[in-house]
């Protein structure tokens, strides 16, 4: 994944570490995946035999703990992390620039699965709710979005 690139992040798929027994013990911890720190890098394991979208949710995700410099596993961060995930999935910006009109629609425009884009679309219609003016680092990601 390319922003993972950029950032200096390395994924690890659990097919490609962890033996199939290794695999079924892991799966029951973290079933969609986990990052930790080690010689210097961040790394992000994930379970690669789940959808493209999951692994891609659970990516971005991973991407909101280490961004969002959570030190511990708890309610408040995981809520953070997967508002981070979904947001990097659909920004609302972006879901109103591209007129979509459910969640079938989000999930078909932005590659996500029905359960997400329920979520993006909920968050969606609360920022359009509340919002009259886009903030600056929205003006900009739709600037980059249209480039």
């Amino acid at each position: 994944m390319e922003i993972c690139e950029k950032r200096g992040y390395t994924l690890i798929k659990y097919t490609d570490k962890y033996t199939k027994e290794d695999f079924d013990m892991i799966c029951e911890v973290f079933p969609n995946g986990f990052n930790y720190y080690s010689d210097g890098k961040r790394i992000i394991e994930y379970n690669d035999t789940l959808s493209t979208e999951r692994i891609r949710t659970t990516i971005f995700h991973e991407i909101g703990h280490i961004e969002l410099k959570h030190t511990c596993s708890c309610s408040l961060s995981e809520v953070e992390a997967e508002w981070f995930g979904v947001y990097m999935i659909a920004p609302p910006p972006l879901v109103d620039l591209v007129n979509v009109d459910s969640s079938l629609d989000l999930s078909i425009k932005f590659d996500t699965s029905i359960e997400c884009a329920y979520h993006c679309m909920r968050r969606y219609l609360t920022w359009k709710s509340v919002t009259m003016f886009k903030r600056d680092y929205e003006r900009k990601l739709v600037e980059q979005f249209c480039q």
